[in-house]
């Protein structure tokens, strides 16, 4: 029968489906996401399932087994054994046969017919193979004890299940017995609370009439069973038989108050029973009154049970729903509050890596070339100032050495017709072949440090974030090994600098002692060519014969005046030499421009992919940062109004009265039963 309402089926099949697509959008652990779709598919497998599922709790000596084999009318399962098992045991109606099966572990599942005079082979090896040495019980019924209470057999076995004929299996109920405990043991925990939260439609709760409900009961199901479960569970007090007639109504109270204070239900059903009497009269054992008078109200306990279990399914579905929704919804929540993290640090880790347009990067990159031509500038100037300084001073001393080395007049006048000139031509040669040679070298190296800079800078803002979006890097322009035009026009000044250096050479032979015949010939040649050699040797001869200066006079005019006319020299040397590094300055400036114009070529089309690919993914962390605060948001909302249902439905009103229940503090409440 299903007895679930259409507006509480909608509730189901909402949350349901809103689950699943919340599992299979944002679960991705593999085994997290299957663990959820399968609870969520045997959740909608039981809403569908008409069977009334039951679970029976209860702490060691409650009775449980024997309320059990009351119910199936057999002495199936032992009593007064201690729970060692931690497996649930599922009782079903028979469809055939009649009997039971288990797995070992992992095991196949292994079936035992009931009326079979001996158990099958395989079977037996099975339990051989797992418990070498041991000797397994030879019948049907004593294995089953052995699986349900007796080592090593009971901690061997899992997924028990029962298949029988009784009454109350007959009205379409299953009862799941769950193994119980008096001390805290974690997997008697898990089963009853996997069983009471997400297999059963409704919780019985044994309780002995003469321990009652023990704190340590108490524990144990608050631990056990949710709090919406629990608050409608059905508290059945067992051994209610060995009780006067007068202590029966203050029992059954002294139950309800314990679970409305220690366990605080609000409206807690309690029921007595005496299910040993069935099976003491099953065996023809003569009851006394008092027992048979509880044996005679067996039946309405069943009754009463399956009229429990049907107005509880409709709650206990949506009940089991909504849990089973609300951890779906926290583990997502979950991975949703992951992913927003991931998200987030991506989008940190994108903007770290901003591409820059193309056109703002190489603007930033002129800078750095122009202070890398500003530092060459510097460096060429310098080298130039010191070579020409050094020229200029060993100039003059040979110059100076070459004078003061003329004993006679003549030797004098030949030194400065010829000899001078010379050396100063000389000086200027190698002047101009060094100054050559470092400005070279500073060009290249100011070159590589142009295309060296340039490379490391595109390669640290473009390729990196290459990598990540899997485009190939751009190819090394061609443009960054060109050395043409600082060549090129450094040779043109350099040409230009020899030639004035030679033509400042030969005027320095113009030089000579006033009134020296050689100096006249030096003097007249200058002016009139062929003619002026004998003119001026004339007149020289004439000047100094009127005038005659000694020796050392003429070396010390001499010397005089060749410093001053050598110093005028190489102040225009220095002056082209000026011209000439500036030439080459600029043409390292172009050359820099060149570089990153073809930097710029190079990487146009990639630089703007990587723009493009940058801006989608940029696009696509917002939106999927907007669509994971969206469902955030939607399931924080969802689980805020989930907690307000299972509150609502754990203490909607109960039928009290379809199970001829008075209400608490009535006279007779066994007596309905």
């Amino acid at each position: 029968m299903n007895t679930t309402e259409p507006s509480t089926e909608h509730l189901v099949a909402d949350c349901l489906m809103f689950a699943r697509s919340l599992v299979e959008r944002h679960v991705q652990a593999a085994g997290e996401r299957g663990g959820l779709l399968t609870l969520l598919d045997a959740t909608a497998r039981r809403i569908d399932d008409p069977r009334l599922c039951v679970a029976v709790l209860g702490e060691f000596s409650s009775g449980k087994s024997t309320l059990l084999n009351a119910l199936l009318r057999a002495d199936l399962f032992p009593t007064g054994v201690r729970p060692d098992t931690a497996t649930a045991v599922r009782i079903e109606r028979a469809q055939h046969r009649t009997g039971y099966s288990f797995r070992l572990g992992d095991s196949p599942r292994y079936s035992v017919a009931w009326d079979e005079p001996s158990l099958p082979a395989a079977v037996v090896s099975a339990l051989q193979a797992r418990a070498p040495g041991g000797e397994p019980p030879g019948t049907s019924a004593d294995l089953l004890r052995a699986l349900t209470g007796q080592p090593p057999w009971c901690d061997l076995v899992d997924g028990l299940r029962v298949q029988w004929r009784a009454p109350v299996l007959d009205e379409g109920v299953v009862v799941i017995d769950t193994p119980g405990s008096n001390v805290d043991i974690t997997a008697h925990v898990d089963v009853a609370t996997r069983v009471a939260a997400d297999e059963a439609d409704g919780t019985i709760v044994l309780v002995s009439s003469q321990i009652q409900l023990t704190d340590s009961l108490a524990r144990f199901l608050r631990k056990a069973v949710p709090p919406p479960v629990l608050q409608r569970c059905l508290f059945v007090v067992t051994r209610m038989d060995n009780l006067d007639v007068w202590e029966e109504d203050g029992v059954l109270e002294e139950v309800r108050r314990r679970a409305a204070h220690v366990l605080g239900i609000r409206h807690p059903l309690v029921l007595g029973a005496a299910p040993a009497t069935v099976l003491k009269e099953l065996a023809g054992k003569r009851l006394p009154v008092s027992s048979a008078r509880w044996c005679r109200r067996f039946p309405d306990l069943e009754r009463a049970l399956v009229r429990f279990l049907a107005e509880e399914r409709p709650v206990a579905a949506v009940l089991r729903t909504l849990r089973l929704l609300d951890a779906a919804l926290t583990a997502v929540g979950g991975r949703l509050a992951d992913r927003r993290q991931e998200l987030e640090e991506a989008g940190r880790e994108l903007r770290a890596q901003q591409v820059k347009g193309l056109d703002v990067f190489v603007g930033e990159q002129h800078a750095a070339v122009r202070a890398v031509v500003r530092r060459a500038e510097r460096e060429m100037s310098l080298s130039v100032r010191v070579a020409s300084l050094t020229s200029y001073v060993m100039c003059q001393a040979a110059v100076q050495e070459l004078i003061t080395g003329c004993a006679t007049r003549t030797e004098l006048s030949n030194a400065l017709r010829s000899g001078v000139a010379a050396h100063v031509r000389d000086a200027l040669d190698r002047l101009i072949r060094n100054v050559r040679r470092r400005v070279a070298e500073q060009v290249d190296r100011a070159q590589d440090e142009v295309t060296g800079l340039l490379e490391k800078a595109f390669t640290r803002q473009y390729a990196q974030l290459t990598k990540k979006t899997g485009l190939s890097a751009g190819a090394r322009p061609s443009a960054s090994r060109r050395r043409f035009p600082v060549r090129s026009a450094a040779a043109t000044e350099s040409a230009r600098f020899g030639a004035t250096a030679e033509t400042l050479g030969k005027r320095i032979t113009r030089v000579g002692p006033v009134g020296s015949a050689a100096a006249g010939a030096v003097l007249g040649n200058a002016v009139l060519p062929g003619v002026g050699t004998a003119v001026g040797a004339a007149m020289g001869a004439l000047i100094g014969h009127v005038r005659r200066p000694g020796l050392a006079e003429a070396r010390r005019t001499a010397g005089t005046d060749l410093r001053i006319r050598l110093r005028e020299v190489y102040d225009e040397v220095d002056a082209a030499a000026r011209i000439w590094v500036d030439t080459t300055v600029t043409a390292l400036e172009e050359y820099g421009t060149a570089c990153l114009a073809a930097w710029r070529e190079n990487y146009a089309e990639e630089v703007g992919r990587l723009l493009t690919v940058q801006a989608a993914q940029q696009d696509h962390l917002h939106a999927e940062l907007a669509a994971v605060a969206e469902d955030l948001a939607t399931v924080y909302m969802r689980q805020a109004t989930i907690a307000g249902d299972l509150t609502r439905f754990s203490h909607s009103p109960r039928l009290t009265a379809g199970l001829d229940i008075p209400s608490a503090g009535a006279a007779r409440p066994a007596d309905d039963v």
